[in-house]
């Protein structure tokens, strides 16, 4: 699989640093993962302040052409993604998870 990095921007909105030990997170297209990662020489980020740290990412090419052979199976409006993440800050506190869905609007590619 593929390797390569991605940049992210963490905020903390609490009145404590939030002293991250782990992260683990995965990004699906059209049902497919198609990217997944975890990361552990992490920043600590400062109460009410934001830190940016970045993290290795593998890639599916498996999971990648499956998506392009639906996607080139019939026309599709958009597709839908989704991104989890699990921040790991230590043993005896609850891990932070992180969800986001939505779609990906296709209706702009091909057109002039």
């Amino acid at each position: 699989m593929p390797n390569f990095e991605i940049g992210l921007q963490v905020t903390n909105p609490n009145a404590v640093a939030l002293n991250l030990r782990g992260v683990t997170y995965g990004v699906s297209l059209g049902g497919y993962e198609l990217i997944k990662g975890v990361g552990n020489d992490l920043p600590v980020i400062a109460a009410y302040g934001q830190g940016e740290f970045k993290l290795t990412a593998s890639a599916n090419l498996l999971a990648g052409m499956r998506l392009l052979g639906d996607l080139m199976n019939g026309p599709k409006d958009s597709v839908p993604y989704e991104f989890e993440a699990k921040l790991d800050i230590g043993a005896l506190r609850p891990a932070i998870r992180v969800k986001d869905s939505g779609a990906i609007s296709l209706q702009s590619f091909g057109t002039n």
